[in-house]
């Protein structure tokens, strides 16, 4: 009897570890609505938006706010899903608004480099998939 419970509480705890490790979604939307970030991860928790009109670099192809992007915690393997949902406000500058792309800060190279982006005029949506595992700089540009 004893050998029946202890396989049995095994068995159960087993069963708990395993239901506490499933991945879990992960969505985070800038203060402005103009970016969000949806995922999912076993251990990233949160996504923190900070955006702000000026950084070090200038990126002359620029057309929103710089917005940082800080995994809670970084330095695990992240790699959500980026969309930027203020297309309209950017046809005026860019009537083409499939020439529009996500861009990122890429601290080895120091430069902005495009990142690749999916483009829906129907939603109004530019999507890119970026890894996440540190902070990095966004912006939207031409």
């Amino acid at each position: 009897m004893l050998r029946v419970l202890v396989v049995i509480l095994v068995f159960l705890a087993g069963f708990f570890v395993l239901i506490s490790d499933q991945p879990e979604k992960v969505f985070a939307r800038s203060s402005d609505g103009v970016i969000e970030i949806e995922g999912m991860s076993r251990r990233v928790r949160s996504v923190e938006i900070d955006s702000t009109q000026s950084i070090g670099s200038i990126f002359e192809k620029r057309l929103s706010q710089y917005y940082l992007l800080t995994p809670v915690p970084a330095g695990l393997k992240f790699e959500p899903i980026v969309r930027a949902k203020a297309l309209e406000q950017w046809k005026q500058i860019q009537p083409d608004l499939t020439e529009l792309s996500i861009y990122f800060w890429n601290k080895a190279s120091t430069e902005w480099e495009v990142v690749p982006t999916i483009v829906d005029l129907t939603e109004q949506t530019l999507e890119a998939r970026l890894d996440l595992s540190e902070p990095i700089w966004i912006a939207v540009g031409k």
